[in-house]
């Protein structure tokens, strides 16, 4: 009697154990970082494209079932070679589940895995970690950068003081396209989601070089404060996912999402919605620079890494006038000119720095050191004193804190033929010519799907589209010998033909070059611009047109913006003509909150007041 009764507790009891290993199972599976390591955007079905990505058949959509083969496949025997081992394969996994206590006795572990071991520099004697996300500004000649990209650099420096060691691995995301893919093929198939997108890595010197040097675009590192832990996590997590494709979508399914997700497995915050339209590079950090791991900030320190054109401009700008009318002899006749000079040797030192930058600027060869007029900078550098130059490079305008991407606006519109009505706008990205905030190229534009609609007693009509525009104002600029890119514009799009009529939605497109120049310490930015454009409510040839305009951008204030515009269109096969002239202002109440004024004149007057918020 006492054995059976000890027989059915003991059964009872290895019930009980059983039971609770197989809950302990379900909510592993279920948790939020089993998910993310599976790339599960949802707990229906993971992101992931690769098969062997996924130890189970049913991996990519059945969780428990891929934590179940992933355990088995861990305690497989030692191979002859470590690093092909699955626990060195997907070292995230594996330190995920050693942390829950979900593998036993080990037969492996990752001390044998050198590769991985590589990559991450993990070292047991460090105590905290200080990898980074990068962002790189917006570059308007490639429509896979127009909104800025976003790298993980692993550097496992504790301190944080390596702000740019070459060596580091970073990771950068983005679409496999083919060579010479059309630009324009490009967008198209990047939004109805036609290409692949994985994951690469590669020495942090190749991106500096290539976005710093070749793109001239700032760089900006938002260093990460890490565990040990923590590391391993994003590391392990990171090393799994090189080469693991996803379903790539311009708008949402783009680096800047793909980083984010990485990045929510150390957070404790959501840093990009898997719902929202557009998943911006600069709303991410944003979102990170609120975040926290473990209830402290996760942003540990900010740098900056100017490009060579933006070293250049900052430095020419704090040149006196007597250091640039020197420096502009130096360009012609050489840095000797520089010597002839009655200038002190500090100022000497900063033409001479400058200068150098000058010609890096300018020269687009791979060895600079084979550029002679470089050469001659660097060897007249080496005859004056030794000291650093007197400037400042550092920029307070660090991107996070400009205006969320998108724009929603709500206004009133009047006019002398028309009844008033109201208005709606819906601006998924990204700025104006009167956005005012930081992250991009201030008094330009780029947008795309900014769509404006009518709303009144008789209804709801679309009154403005633009499918894409693009004003590229190279205002901020030396005026040196070569620094003098023209600025241009691109806009395709749909609207009314014009403010009196109704009904009357017909399409536009135009391409335009000219001049353009800032002033009074880049308070005020004037245009002259040459565009060829088609329109019309059909395609023929009688929308042809020319048009020049003349544009002056202000921003007298920190807060106030306003924007003057005059053109004349002459129409080629009817020889028409028509007048416009645009004034725009705009208020901001807030970083994410303004009101605007619009008054246009062209066969009608119409004025339009609006407030607009930015999310």
């Amino acid at each position: 009697m006492i054995r059976l009764i000890f027989f059915i507790f003991i059964c009872h009891l290895s019930g009980l154990l059983h039971a609770e290993n197989n809950v302990s199972f379900k909510s592993v599976a279920e948790s939020k970082i089993w998910l993310k390591l599976l790339g599960y955007e949802s707990r229906e079905k993971s992101a992931i494209t690769s098969a062997d990505f996924f130890f189970a058949d049913d991996g990519n959509i059945n969780p428990l079932s891929e934590l179940q083969a992933t355990i088995k496949a861990f305690n497989v025997e030692r191979t002859h070679n470590p690093n092909q081992h699955p626990i060195c394969k997907f070292p995230g996994r594996y330190r995920y589940l050693k942390n829950m206590g979900l593998l036993g006795s080990e037969k492996y572990n990752l001390k044998y895995c050198s590769d991985f071991l590589a990559f991450s520099g993990i070292d047991d004697a460090n105590i905290s970690y200080s990898p980074s996300l990068v962002y790189v500004t917006g570059y308007l000649g490639n429509p896979a950068s127009y909104f800025g990209h976003l790298l993980i650099n692993l550097d496992n420096d504790k301190n944080g003081s390596k702000s740019n060691n070459l060596q580091n691995i970073a990771l950068n995301f983005g679409a496999r396209i083919p060579d010479n893919e059309n630009m324009a093929l490009y967008v198209i198939k990047g939004f109805i989601g036609t290409y692949d997108a994985l994951y690469t890595s590669k020495e942090f010197y190749y991106h500096l070089h290539l976005y710093s040097e070749e793109d001239l675009r700032d760089i900006w590192e938002y260093r990460l404060n890490l565990s040990p832990v923590e590391y391993q996590l994003l590391s392990g997590h990171l090393w799994e996912m090189i080469g693991a494709t996803h379903k790539y979508y311009f708008a949402n399914r783009n680096c800047a999402y793909a980083v984010a997700k990485s990045l929510e497995l150390v957070t404790d915050n959501e840093l990009a919605s898997r719902f929202s339209p557009w998943v911006a590079p600069q709303a991410v950090l944003q979102s990170l620079q609120e975040a926290t791991t473990d209830g402290k900030n996760i942003v540990s320190k900010i740098n900056y890494l100017p490009s060579r054109q933006s070293k250049l401009y900052k430095k020419f700008k704090q040149l006196s006038h007597h250091e640039k009318t020197t420096l502009k002899a130096a360009i012609t006749n050489g840095p000797t000119s520089i010597k002839r000079t009655d200038i002190p040797n500090s100022a000497k030192i900063r033409v001479a720095d400058t200068l150098m930058d000058y010609h890096r600027m300018i020269f687009n060869g791979s060895d600079m050191y084979k550029y002679p007029p470089f050469n001659d900078a660097v060897n007249y550098r080496y005859t004056l004193p030794i000291g650093a130059p007197q400037f400042e490079l550092n920029d307070t305008k660090q991107p996070h804190l400009g205006h969320k991407p998108s724009y929603l606006e709500l206004g009133y519109k009047g006019g002398d033929v028309s009844s008033d009505y109201g208005t709606f706008r819906i601006r998924p990205a990204y700025y104006d010519q009167l956005d005012a905030g930081f992250g991009h190229i201030k008094g330009s534009a780029l947008s795309m799907f900014d769509a404006t609609f009518a709303f009144s007693e008789g209804g709801v009509e679309v009154e403005h589209i633009d499918f894409l525009k693009i004003e590229n104002f190279y205002a901020f600029k030396t005026n040196l010998p070569g620094d003098d890119k023209s600025p241009w514009t691109l806009g395709i799009g749909a609207k009314k033909m014009n403010n009196s009529c109704e009904d009357c939605l017909g399409y536009f497109a135009y391409g335009g070059l000219g001049y353009a120049y800032s002033g009074f310490d880049d308070k005020v930015f004037f245009n002259m611009m040459g565009h060829v454009g088609a329109m019309g409510e059909k395609i023929s040839g009688d929308a042809l047109y020319f048009e020049s305009k003349i544009g002056i951008n202000i921003f007298s204030f920190k807060k106030l913006g306003v924007l003057y515009e005059t053109s004349l269109r002459l129409f080629f096969n009817s020889g028409s003509n028509q007048n416009i002239h645009r004034l725009m202002t705009r208020f901001a109440l807030s970083d994410d909150l303004d009101i605007r004024a619009t008054f246009i004149a062209d066969e009608s007057n119409t004025f339009k007041l609006s407030m607009g918020r930015y999310f």
